[in-house]
Order: C-alpha cells, then structure tokens, then sequence
C-alpha cells in the first residue's frame, strides 16, 4: 500500500490553517489541494463527504484540543483562580495567543455552514458551561455566573476580532491575563 503524500497530522493542520483564515464558503477543494499537495481525488477518497466531512474532521478535532487544553483545566479540582488561569492559558494557546481566528465562529458563517452547526452549538455550549461551573464554585450565585460566562465568550470573541483587525494580539492576551479575576471575583 503506497504511504499518503500527507500524515493525517499535516492534513488537519493544513485544513485548520484554510478554515480558521477563510471560512466554510471561502475555502475551496482547489485551495485545499493546492495546500495540501493532494488531488482533489485523493481528497475525496479520504473525505467521502467532500468538504463538509473535512469541516467536521476539523471542529471534531479542535473540540477534542479545547476540552483537553481549556475546559479539563476548568474543571479540575482545586483553587478556582488557578484553575482559572490554567484554562485561560489553554486558551490562549489554542488561539496561538490571539493571532489565530476563531475556527467555530469562521465555519459558522454561510449557507452550507447548516451541517456543521451542531458541532459548533456543543463546543460553544461546552465553553459556557464551564465558565459557568467555575463562577459557580468562586461563589457566585447562578444567574450571575451564567451571565460571566457568556460575556467571557463575547469578550474572547471580541478581543480576537480586533487583534486580527489591529493586527496586534495585544488586546487578546490582556483579556487571557485579566479574565480569571472577571470570571470568579465578587
């Protein structure tokens, strides 16, 4: 059997790259070929289900990254502001510290985007939830920490728009740095 011109490795982090900068829409199979070094053929033969198998691939594999670098560290046991800034350096890794673009939100945007809409709700839910436990165990009553959490959500996503419009990660790590005392302070 002839070994893939690409490891599987390689392949996601290619197709990582195409969706986090362009989109759902915007990437084309000629663009993902051309990156990758694959024939559209052979993509096919690898995704059958074209390039929404390959988007789903991607968010299945970066949920995996951001539960095991983000929300694991959330939950874990232990002081709540560490636990906070843990998480929050997973963040900031997952975000390649506020230079990369939110692959949920950018295979969010679009028509054909419809399929892939499921996956994208449960990471996202998945985000909420944590930052909601962990305003919880800071003491915080329900309400309140629903609310903390989902303005973190908002501040991530806002924070990583504008370093990409300023072209400066700046805001983004000062929001990684000051989130943990945002989510668990009275």
């Amino acid at each position: 059997m002839r070994r893939p011109k690409i490891d599987d490795d390689a392949l996601f982090e290619k197709l990582l790259v195409l969706f986090r900068r362009n989109g759902f829409v915007g990437t084309r199979l000629s663009d993902i070929a051309r990156e990758t070094g694959l024939q559209k053929a052979s993509l096919y033969h690898r995704f059958p289900g074209g390039k929404v198998e390959m988007a789903r691939v991607v968010l299945e594999r970066a949920f995996g990254e951001l539960e095991a670098t983000v929300l694991a560290p959330l939950r874990e046991p232990g002081e709540v502001l560490t636990r906070a800034r843990r998480g929050l350096r997973g963040l900031e890794a997952f975000y390649h510290g506020g230079q990369a673009a939110c692959l949920f939100e950018t295979l969010s945007l679009g028509e054909d985007a419809g399929e892939l809409r499921a996956l994208i709700q449960r990471a996202v839910q998945a985000c909420l939830d944590a930052f909601t436990a962990l305003a919880k165990d800071a003491g915080l009553p329900s309400a309140t920490a629903k609310r903390r959490a989902a303005d973190a959500i908002v501040q991530i996503q806002g924070a990583l728009v504008l370093a990409r419009i300023q072209e400066s990660p700046q805001v983004f790590r000062r929001l990684i740095r000051d989130l943990p005392d945002r989510l668990t302070k009275a």
